[in-house]
């Protein structure tokens, strides 16, 4: 892929195949995929703050490039 694209297949460490898509859920925030790059996925959640209340976050998820 590149530039921006449509989908990512992705491989938790576990070995599970995955294919993320934009506005997918995500994390163990649940956040959801705003953008997918050729290097990355940014994925958007929301965090419990120390006290009350929650906050946005954009996390950036960095994709190794399988050997082969």
């Amino acid at each position: 892929m590149q530039g921006d694209a449509d989908y990512a297949l992705v491989e938790t460490p576990n070995g599970h195949g995955y294919t993320i898509k934009r506005g997918m859920h995500m994390g163990k925030h649940c956040g959801r995929v705003i953008g997918i790059k050729s290097n990355m996925i940014i994925v958007r959640e929301q965090v419990r703050k120390s006290g009350a209340g929650f906050r946005v976050v954009k996390r950036e998820i960095k994709l190794k490039r399988k050997e082969e």
